[in-house]
């Protein structure tokens, strides 16, 4: 995308058909938004194209203003966000009647997590850190709102912004809102604001947020010295995070005793992407014994056979757990609910889920595949039907994730 680079470091604006007339082929769900309603009272202002066309002008409005003062890597961020922000009522877009008023709304619901996953294998800019950022710009942008009305909300918005700063979300979200005609637009703007006066106050605005430094600041001053790396610590950041504690204290109080807990290591990538090796070097660096490898236990491509080795590799899993041994767990995990469920038999055995993610561009892994046996060999068909099957990856859903 150098012609969009060109375009921003230069100062011109564009419009999202001038995006799509490049980059629409790379992007096909683009061609959608057009046919992709949106509800008659919170967005009146038409489709899905119409609305992420305005924000896009307003992102542009605030990339020209001086107070803003982007880099050009943070203007890469906050257009590509808005160009994608709402990618997923694509295909989550649905009319429903609401029992309140008793007329038929249209939702899109978890959209901002599928036009994500959308985008992991298929936003390549040469540029790891700017693809990570818009990627979880739009997984969160919803989030920005959200995480004001919790309990726990500074270690949520220290989540959200573990990987882009407060700053990036807050201007997607005024782009977003004021792109948009609704009868409450100003309440929106308001509640961001109250978004960017914590995110300042607990050091997340102008930079990415570090819930593990504030936590160990938080035990520092009530006198308790923890390790980053300990079970203790990395249990109470996953309760924290996902609201079955209120207090860091409570999660210490919880796991102390268990010191030495089984890791699970759960690796995630298409076939091809390098999951084997990168099985056998997390082997030889943690001292793991097991690596449990479903395309050993499966003998033939066909559904049944997929179906039986996952079964054979959640046995070995238990296996493991009971023996209370680490493991790995070498397949392609590409559906949430596929590593979700081996989290689950992790925690009942009171240990660790670490999700390992192997991002190799798809058309490397689609190379890689061919040079492997051919009863190995799944074809470029499967590994793109992979692709679009792709679920992101939630981190505080697991205990820990790389």
């Amino acid at each position: 995308m150098q012609w969009l680079l060109k375009k921003l470091k230069d100062g011109e604006r564009f419009t999202l058909d001038d995006f799509i007339n490049v980059e629409g082929d790379n992007f096909p769900l683009l061609y959608e938004l057009k046919s992709t309603r949106q509800d008659g009272i919170w967005h009146k202002e038409g489709n899905v194209h119409i609305h992420t066309n305005m924000v896009l002008s307003e992102a542009c409005t605030l990339i020209e203003d001086n107070e803003v003062n982007l880099s050009l890597e943070e203007k890469s961020i906050l257009v590509l966000s808005a160009i994608f922000h709402d990618i997923g009522k694509t295909s989550t877009t649905k009319e429903v009647e609401v029992e309140i008023d008793g007329e038929n709304r249209i939702i899109s619901p978890r959209h901002p997590e599928v036009g994500a996953s959308y985008l992991q294998y298929r936003l390549d800019l040469g540029n790891a850190d700017i693809e990570k950022s818009v990627i979880d710009v739009v997984m969160h942008h919803h989030d920005v709102r959200r995480c004001i009305q919790g309990n726990s909300f500074e270690s949520e918005i220290l989540y959200i912004t573990r990987n882009v700063s407060g700053k990036m979300l807050y201007l997607l979200e005024v782009a977003d809102i004021k792109g948009r005609i609704c009868p409450d637009q100003e309440m929106l703007l308001f509640e961001l604001e109250i978004f960017r006066e914590y995110a300042e106050r607990t050091n997340c605005f102008y930079e990415k947020g570090d819930l593990d430094k504030r936590l160990i600041q938080y035990f520092k001053e009530s006198g308790i010295n923890i390790d980053i790396n300990s079970h203790s610590f990395i249990k109470t950041k996953y309760d924290l995070l996902n609201g079955i504690i209120d207090e860091p204290h409570t999660g210490l109080t919880k796991h102390y005793q268990n010191i030495n807990p089984s890791i699970g290591y759960i690796l995630v990538g298409l076939s091809g992407s390098g999951k084997t090796t990168t099985a056998s070097k997390i082997a030889k660096a943690e001292h793991v014994e097991t690596i449990i490898s479903t395309d050993s236990m499966r003998k033939g491509n066909k559904k049944e056979d997929r179906k039986e080795a996952y079964r054979l590799m959640l046995e070995k899993v238990k296996e493991c757990l009971r023996e209370k041994k680490s493991f790995i767990v070498d397949a392609t995990n590409i559906r949430a609910d596929s590593r979700d469920r081996i989290h689950e038999l992790i925690c009942q055995y009171d240990g660790l889920s670490c999700v390992v993610y192997i991002g190799t561009n798809i058309n490397k892994c689609i190379e890689n595949d061919k040079t492997r046996n051919i009863e190995s060999q799944v074809g470029k068909e499967v590994i793109c039907k992979q692709r679009e099957g792709f679920q992101i990856i939630k981190d505080k859903q697991y205990h820990m994730v790389y």
